[in-house]
């Protein structure tokens, strides 16, 4: 089954709440990107020292009552050897009695389907859209919260993204006076961004970005990279950040990550607005990376709002059009002008 929907709609907790339950009485194995063995099935067992077949695994896992592979936005997997244990894993479970499969995804494209197991394609995949609040669920969050209520009444200029929960408990966090003001996410993501991931304009936000900017830099020069090592980041900045919960802790006082994929995608996004020539130094030979694709449509829709003549967003369309360069780096540039409420006209 697929959990499908647009970024912050709620699509990784959902499968979490329903991985919570199953848990209970299955076997549950959940899958994400940077948390995923590489190599396939041959490496796979080897690191966790299994010396059986998978077979034999899966059937040993599966013997309680059945069992449950959880990946969550797999859409998203472009590291060649994550990819390569997701098949394996994958096609061993369409074959094993008992056995389903759950993962998350975007509703942007579905390029990413033609890398399926041929197996799993035509097995029968299901699938259940999140999205946005319900007016009932509008109302019930409402008679809960105050602050809600004021976001969420039709008269606020910010009610279009308000019924998106992550962009709803970002503005939350912020305040209603903060708030004010916006009426997009791209808004919202502006204020972030100068607040440099924290609730105000105060003097440790040039430190918070720098962090920021460094962890953004490893995305756009390796994609796949979904983990940051804490070692080489200022540890005061990056503790700040996880309180004011722009990154979450990944492995206890060794590694970060990105608190939201929302966050990374604004970063990326940002970075390449502020310096293009990050985007011009990529080689875009091969398929523009899905990590990527939000935050250069992010870049291309901050080009058309800072630049009422186009020429900004012309530029970066001239760098995703460069001779030799795969189609699917124009696409998110492109896409920018229907999203955009200071399109070219």
């Amino acid at each position: 089954m697929l959990i499908a929907g647009r970024p912050g709609v709620g699509k990784s907790a959902v499968m979490k709440h329903l991985a919570a339950r199953v848990q209970r009485e299955s076997c549950v194995l959940v899958l994400r990107r940077g948390r995923i063995i590489p190599g396939g099935w041959t490496a796979m067992a080897h690191t966790i020292g299994w010396a059986g077949s998978q077979v034999e695994l899966f059937n040993e896992l599966g013997a309680g009552g059945g069992a449950i592979v959880f990946v969550d936005n797999i859409d998203q997997i472009d590291d060649q050897g994550e990819w390569a244990t997701v098949t394996d894993l994958l096609s061993q479970a369409t074959r094993s009695r008992g056995w389903r499969v759950v993962a998350t995804c975007g509703v942007e494209s579905d390029d990413w389907k033609a890398k399926l197991p041929a197996r799993v394609r035509t097995a029968g995949i299901s699938g259940l859209v999140v999205g946005a609040l319900s007016n009932e669920e509008k109302a019930e969050l409402s008679s809960q919260n105050g602050a809600l209520a004021l976001i969420l009444t039709d008269s606020h200029p910010a009610k279009g993204i308000a019924e998106n929960l992550f962009y709803l408990s970002r503005m939350v966090e912020l305040g209603v006076g903060e708030v004010a003001g916006i009426a997009t996410e791209l808004d919202l993501a502006r204020l972030w961004w100068r607040y440099g991931g924290g609730r105000s304009e105060d003097d440790r936000r040039f430190a918070r970005l720098k962090v920021l900017r460094a962890l953004c830099a490893q995305v756009i020069s390796n994609p796949s990279q979904a983990i940051f090592n804490v070692d080489s980041l200022d540890s005061t900045t990056a503790a700040e950040l996880l309180r004011l919960e722009s990154l979450r802790e990944e492995t206890k006082g060794a590694s970060v990550t990105f608190r939201h994929d929302v966050l990374r995608d604004w970063t990326i996004g940002f970075q390449l607005h502020e310096d293009a020539s990050l985007l011009a130094a990529q080689s875009m030979e091969r398929p523009l990376p899905a990590v990527l694709a939000r935050g250069l449509e992010i870049a291309a829709r901050l080009a058309l709002a800072d630049d009422p003549t186009g020429q900004r967003w012309l530029a970066l369309l001239a760098i995703v059009e460069r001779e030799g360069s795969h189609g699917s780096w124009k696409r998110p540039v492109l896409l920018a002008l229907p999203r955009s409420e200071d399109a070219l006209t």
